[in-house]
């Protein structure tokens, strides 16, 4: 009976080492799936972080070569200008157009007149 008794505790005690050898192995070889996500998520986040900073830096270099507030205020002050000049020589043509009419009235009139 003794035999028996301690038979039955060594395969109780062999049941449970077994048993918790297997959830050390399930809860180990989840947590290596798990770090290994998670390093392959870190390498993705790298790659994209440094991809972005190489885009910040392109733009940042093409913002210090884009007009500043100050050159706008100076191409609307030159438009404005060129805009005045045309204004004075639509004026001009205006008034050579009514002198041609003119000339054209008077020949028109002496020629049949």
């Amino acid at each position: 009976m003794h035999y028996e008794e301690l038979h039955f505790w060594l395969d109780l005690a062999n049941f449970c080492a077994t048993f918790l050898v297997g959830i050390y192995v399930w809860i180990s070889s989840r947590n290596r799936a798990t770090n290994s996500r998670i390093t392959k998520l870190e390498a993705d986040v790298d790659y994209r972080l440094d991809d972005l900073s190489e885009r910040i830096v392109a733009l940042e270099e093409r913002a210090k070569h884009a007009p500043t507030h100050h050159d706008f205020i100076r191409v609307h002050e030159r438009l404005d200008k060129l805009a005045e000049d045309v204004s004075e020589q639509s004026g001009t043509l205006k008034a050579i157009h009514r002198q041609l009419d003119l000339v054209n009235e008077h020949l028109l009139r002496n020629v049949h007149g």
